[in-house]
């Protein structure tokens, strides 16, 4: 196989801080709305005996975990696309060039 046949080298990400800690916040939106979605499906005292206490809280932890994993996914995905190599086949960017 020759050089100029071969397929491209897949994209891999790095893990960087900023997604580690975007998984984290994703990981907490998780519990929180697991949490209040369990008390709301079954009733008090499923994970905690009395947290939450009522269920007023229980959608309010829901709407904050759902909240939280759609803003914490949406930033990971920014950063995956940050570190994306250009694509060969796209248009040139509609950005002005900076010229000294």
């Amino acid at each position: 196989m020759s050089f100029a046949n071969r397929p491209a080298a897949k994209f891999r990400p790095r893990l960087t801080v900023a997604m580690l800690a975007f998984a984290v916040v994703d990981v907490v939106g998780l519990l929180l709305f697991a949490v209040g979605f369990a008390y709301l499906a079954r009733g008090p005292g499923i994970f905690f005996p009395a947290f939450p206490s009522g269920i007023g809280e229980a959608v309010v932890l829901t709407a904050v975990g759902l909240v939280l994993v759609f803003w914490a996914a949406t930033r990971m995905v920014r950063q995956v696309v940050k570190q994306a190599p250009p694509d060969a086949d796209s248009p040139p960017s509609s950005e002005p060039t900076h010229r000294p």
